[in-house]
C-alpha cells in the first residue's frame, strides 16, 4: 500500500457558506462520487434535524485544484471558473446535494424532491406542494432575508408568526456542520480516502462502481439514474439502479455479476451476445428498451403493477434479458412466460446460494438465437410437479415476496377508491407509492391493531385493504367497509364488495365481531390468491411451444409433442 503524507483539519461550514460555495463553483463533487439518491423523505427529514438543531453527520473535504468547468449538482448547473484550491466533497455529497437545492428557486421549481416549505400553523417543514399558500413558507423564501420580508409583508395572516420566521430563518442559516478537510494529496490518495470512507461505512452498490469506472468515458444522455427516472413514468415506480445495471449487463452476457472492469474494453475475455464493437451509448439504450418492454409485460400480462409489488428483482433482470433478444415474441410464448414468471416467484431456491445465483442460473437459460427454446429452458425449471411454496396470508409484511404475491392478486380484484369509488388505477397507485420501497403506504388496517385479541389473526392478511390517493380519513374508510356511511357515499356496497368485504362481513365489522370479521375475510383472500396464481401458473396445461417452432418434416416428433 502506497504511504499517505497529508495534513487533516478540521473545520465548520454553516449552511449559508456550503450554498455560497456551491453556487460559487468552489466546492466540487469528483466524477467517482455516487449519484444523488435520497428521496423527498430524506431531504425533509434532514431539515427537520437542522430545525431540531440535531447532529446531521460530518462531512469529508479535499482541497485541491479545479479546472473551469460546468458542474451539475442536483437541479443546479453552475458555470464554474478554474480554481487553485477548490473544495472537493469526498463523503458528504448526499447532504450537499440536499442543502443547496432545498434552498435555490430553481431546483425548488424543478423537482419535487427539493419542494419543501414550513408550516406556520404545523411549526415544522412539510413536503411542498408548489402552491402559493397563505401559512406555508417555501423554503427557498425562508432562506433569504430579502425575499423573507416582502413575503410575510404580503400576508396579513403571517403577522403574528413574525418572530416565528425570524428565528427559523437565522436557525437555518446559522446551522453549522463539522467537516474533516484534507491538505497536500494526490487524487490516488482521495479515491483510497474514499474508499475507506465509504468501506467502513455504506457500501457501494454495483451501480456506482459502474459509475465511477465509466461516467468520464460517457457523454451519451442515459444514464442508469436516467433510465430509472423514464421507467418511472410507466407508472411502474423506481426501478433502483444496481436493477437497472444488471438488466444492462444482461443483455449483452447472462452473467450480469462480472467484472465491471473490462465492460467496455477491447482486451475482454468475454464473448458478448452482441457486437463486440458496442458502444456504452447502445449499452445503455439496449438496456434501456429491454427494461421497458419487461415493464410492460409484467403490468399487462403478468399483472405486477408496481415495482413495491415484484417478488425477486432477478425477475426483472430474466425478463430484460429475454425482451433484449426476442422483443415481439409469439403469443404462445409470452403466455408461457407468465407461467414461468408465477412459478419461479414461488420457487425461491432454483439455485443454490444468493439471489445473484438465482438470477444468473434464470439468465443462463436464454438463448438470444432461440425464443421458443428459450421459454422452455426455462419452464423445465419449474415443472408441473415442483415443490412450489404458496404465499401464506396468514402473515402479512410488505417487504416479503410472500405478500407481494398476495398484493398482486388482491389488486387484481379491483380495489375501488373511497373517494369516488373509482378503480384504483395504475397511476393512483403510483402516486402513493412515490419515493417508498416497499407497499407498507398503500396497505391499512380495517381493525386498529390494538382491537384484537387473537395475535395470530392480526399478523395476517385478513384485516389488510388498499388505500387510494383521495381525501378520505382511515376512519371513514372503515365506516365505508363496515357499510356505515350510506348517506355519503352512494357506491358503499360497490366499494366494499371490491376490497373483498361482503355484507356478512361488514355486519360483522359493524357488530364488534372482529375475529369473525378476520376469519371469514382471510378466508377470501386466500381464495382470491389461489386463484390468481391457478390461472398463471397453468399448472397440469400443456406448456408445447408454438407450431411454428416445430420442424414439421419430423411428423412423429410433432405428434408426440402434442399427444404427450
Amino acid at each position: 500500500m502506497s504511504e499517505i503524507v497529508t495534513r487533516t483539519r478540521a473545520g465548520v461550514y454553516r449552511i449559508e457558506d456550503i450554498v455560497k460555495l456551491v453556487m460559487e463553483g468552489k466546492l466540487r463533487v469528483p466524477e467517482f462520487q455516487r449519484n444523488f439518491r435520497w428521496s423527498r423523505k430524506d431531504v425533509l427529514e434532514l431539515f427537520d434535524s437542522i430545525l431540531k438543531g440535531y447532529p446531521v453527520g460530518s462531512l469529508l473535504l479535499w482541497r485541491h485544484a479545479a479546472p473551469a468547468a460546468s458542474v451539475s449538482l442536483g437541479e443546479l448547473h453552475i458555470s464554474a471558473p478554474g480554481i487553485a484550491e477548490a473544495t472537493w466533497v469526498v463523503d458528504g455529497q448526499q447532504r450537499i446535494t440536499a442543502i443547496a437545492n432545498a434552498v435555490s428557486q430553481e431546483a425548488y421549481d424543478a423537482s419535487e424532491k427539493f419542494r419543501i416549505d414550513y408550516d406556520l400553523t404545523r411549526q415544522s417543514f412539510v413536503l411542498g406542494s408548489g402552491n402559493d399558500e397563505e401559512l406555508r413558507v417555501p423554503l427557498p423564501v425562508l432562506f433569504d432575508l430579502r425575499r423573507l420580508l416582502t413575503w410575510a409583508q404580503s400576508r396579513p395572516a403571517a403577522v403574528e408568526y413574525i418572530q416565528t420566521i425570524n428565528d427559523i430563518a437565522v436557525k437555518l442559516r446559522d446551522f453549522s456542520v463539522p467537516a474533516s478537510i484534507v491538505d497536500e494529496s494526490n487524487e490516488d490518495t482521495l479515491r483510497e480516502i474514499f474508499d475507506r470512507t465509504n468501506n467502513s461505512g455504506k457500501k457501494l452498490r454495483r451501480a456506482e462502481v459502474f459509475h465511477a469506472l465509466f461516467s468520464e468515458k460517457h457523454d451519451a444522455g442515459l444514464t442508469i439514474e436516467a433510465i430509472a427516472d423514464e421507467l418511472e413514468s410507466t407508472g411502474f415506480g423506481k426501478i433502483d439502479s444496481d436493477t437497472v445495471l444488471h438488466a444492462i449487463l444482461a443483455r449483452r452476457h447472462a452473467d450480469f455479476s462480472r467484472d465491471l472492469r473490462q465492460e467496455f474494453s477491447k482486451d475482454r475475455e468475454l464473448r458478448l451476445d452482441v457486437s463486440a464493437n458496442e458502444t456504452q451509448e447502445k449499452a445503455f439504450q439496449g438496456g434501456h428498451d429491454a427494461l421497458r418492454r419487461a415493464v410492460t409485460f409484467l403490468q399487462e400480462e403478468a399483472r405486477v403493477p408496481h415495482v413495491t409489488f415484484l417478488p425477486y428483482k432477478y425477475l426483472i433482470t430474466t425478463l430484460a434479458r429475454f425482451f433484449a433478444h426476442h422483443p415481439n415474441p409469439h403469443p404462445r410464448n409470452q403466455d408461457l412466460l407468465v407461467r414461468w414468471f408465477w412459478r419461479t416467484a414461488l420457487a425461491p431456491t432454483l439455485f443454490s446460494g444468493s439471489a445473484t445465483a438465482m438470477g444468473r442460473g434464470l439468465t443462463s437459460r436464454i438463448n438470444p438465437g432461440d425464443e421458443a427454446q428459450s421459454v422452455q429452458d426455462l419452464l423445465s425449471l419449474v415443472p408441473d410437479d415442483f415443490s412450489f411454496l404458496w404465499p401464506d396470508v396468514n402473515k402479512f409484511r410488505t417487504n416479503t415476496a410472500s405478500t407481494k404475491i398476495i398484493l398482486c392478486a388482491l389488486y387484481k380484484t379491483g380495489p375501488r377508491r373511497f373517494q369516488d369509488g373509482e378503480i384504483i388505477d395504475v397511476t393512483s397507485l403510483a402516486k402513493s407509492l412515490e419515493d417508498t420501497q416497499t407497499a407498507h403506504d398503500v396497505v391499512a388496517d380495517i381493525v386498529p391493531r390494538g382491537r384484537i385479541r387473537n395475535s395470530f389473526l392480526a399478523r395476517g392478511a385478513g384485516g389488510k385493504f388498499f388505500l387510494g390517493d383521495d381525501d378520505v380519513s382511515l376512519e371513514e374508510c372503515r365506516d365505508i367497509l363496515a357499510r356505515n356511511a350510506p348517506n355519503l357515499f352512494t357506491d358503499i356496497d360497490a366499494i366494499s364488495n371490491s376490497h373483498l368485504v361482503d355484507e356478512k362481513l361488514s355486519a360483522a365489522l359493524r357488530e364488534g365481531r372482529t375475529e369473525d370479521f378476520l376469519e371469514g375475510r382471510l378466508e377470501a383472500i386466500g381464495e382470491v390468491v389461489q386463484d390468481f396464481l391457478s390461472v398463471r401458473m397453468g399448472l397440469d396445461f400443456p406448456s408445447n411451444p408454438p407450431l411454428e417452432s416445430y420442424d414439421l418434416d419430423d411428423s412423429d416428433g410433432f405428434r408426440d409433442a402434442y399427444d404427450s
